[in-house]
């Protein structure tokens, strides 16, 4: 679901060869942004799915109640992992507005 964003290596001095692949922060922002959106809607569809098996059950189709509780399972961990990622994102943007220019 989420995939690595990809940072140039050799330490904090860009060599020649990696020179080329360093982006720019708004390239980097821009990117991270594709992939918090991206995984946003991965969660938004599993939602969905999960509403839908849970319609299914109700209406007693009682084979995928094991689909269900999966489903479930899976809805809880990326809510977890969604309010985990926001307070590491409220927390980095806490210390960059306490560093002094």
């Amino acid at each position: 679901m989420i995939e690595r964003i990809s940072m140039p290596s050799g330490g904090l001095a860009p060599t020649a060869s990696s020179a080329s692949k360093i982006e720019s922060g708004t390239d980097l922002g821009r990117r991270f942004s594709e992939l918090l959106n991206h995984a946003i809607s991965q969660i938004e569809a599993d939602e969905r799915q999960l509403d839908e098996l849970n319609k299914n059950v109700l209406a007693g189709d009682l084979t995928a109640i094991d689909q269900m509780l999966i489903a479930g399972e899976k809805a809880s961990l990326n809510l977890e992992l969604t309010v985990q990622i926001r307070n590491k994102v409220i927390e980095a943007y806490q210390e960059i507005m306490r560093m002094q220019i």
